[in-house]
């Protein structure tokens, strides 16, 4: 009479939720790498339309995406640039990518 080694089977399913783990983390890390490139992208476009403005200040303004807190930070600490930022978030929303 053989009997079933339970060992062996609670290995077999540990692998087969190891494999699992790690393609799950892969799909993250993918889709995250992705959303990064596309909000770098919207930055980007965004910060043309801008610099297109006949606003003096709208030509200084700057914004970058910082995948560290998962914000896009800009340079506006006076209320004259309130205007550019303004045009960005609006820019940023219309491309599917409003900001908080």
């Amino acid at each position: 009479m053989s009997k079933s080694n339970p060992s062996v089977s609670s290995m077999r399913e540990l692998n087969i939720y190891c494999v699992v783990l790690v393609l799950n983390l892969a799909w993250v890390s993918t889709s995250h790498a992705q959303d990064t490139a596309t909000i770098n992208k919207t930055v980007t476009e965004c910060l043309k339309v801008v610099h297109s403005l006949a606003d003096d200040y709208a030509k200084y303004f700057d914004a970058f995406y910082n995948p560290a807190t998962g914000k896009v930070e800009n340079n506006v600490i006076y209320a004259t640039g309130r205007s550019a930022l303004f045009q960005f978030n609006k820019c940023m929303a219309q491309h599917g990518v409003p900001l908080k």
